[in-house]
């Protein structure tokens, strides 16, 4: 009778060895789901390598093998510059711009630059100076708005180029110019 006992038992612990696998399995797979928001796009990458962008939707990956980054794609995003600038009859104006920009290719964002909104912000910085350095004084306060912003657009698109940072300029806004209260 004693042998009926323990095959009875190793049975019982069997089952249990298959549930808690089962249920073990189930959790993993679960946590291989992920969704992506329609705004997004997933940069997906399998040990640390980039295999391919995410569409929006309900998706798959390996857990533990797969990381998903995911970046909004159609969020338009502000960024001011202004600041004190020469111009260039040597007088001193307070400059103040705001662009738009959206992310375009969500990979290059990603991994082309560490921070390609910081970049962004140091070459707009740039590009604002040497414009109205290179502009007098009369038409970056009123005449040459228009054409101070063309310019600095230019400026901007051509400064970030070779980083390939992903992003895409939407507007250029030329907020105010005027000489310094002091």
């Amino acid at each position: 009778g004693s042998s009926a006992g323990k095959s009875s038992g190793g049975g019982f612990s069997g089952i249990a060895v298959t549930l808690i696998l089962f249920i073990s399995l189930f959790a993993y797979l679960f946590t291989c789901l992920f969704t992506i928001k329609e705004a997004e796009r997933g940069i997906k990458l399998r040990f640390g390598e980039y295999v391919g962008v995410v569409q929006p939707g309900l998706s798959w990956k390996w857990t533990f093998v797969e990381k998903i980054i995911p970046v909004d794609v159609q969020t338009t995003r502000d960024l001011p510059a202004s600041g004190f600038m020469l111009t260039r009859d040597e007088n001193v104006v307070v400059v103040e711009m705001q662009i738009q920009y959206r992310v375009e290719n969500p990979r290059d964002y990603v991994f082309n630059v560490a921070n390609p909104d910081e970049s962004l912000s140091e070459s707009l910085d740039s590009a604002l100076r040497y414009v109205v350095g290179h502009t007098v004084m009369n038409d970056v306060l009123t005449s040459g708005r228009e054409q101070v912003r063309q310019q600095v657009w230019s400026e901007l698109e051509k400064i970030i180029a070779p980083y390939n940072l992903g992003l895409i300029i939407v507007d250029v806004n030329f907020k105010d110019a005027r000489p310094p209260a002091e």
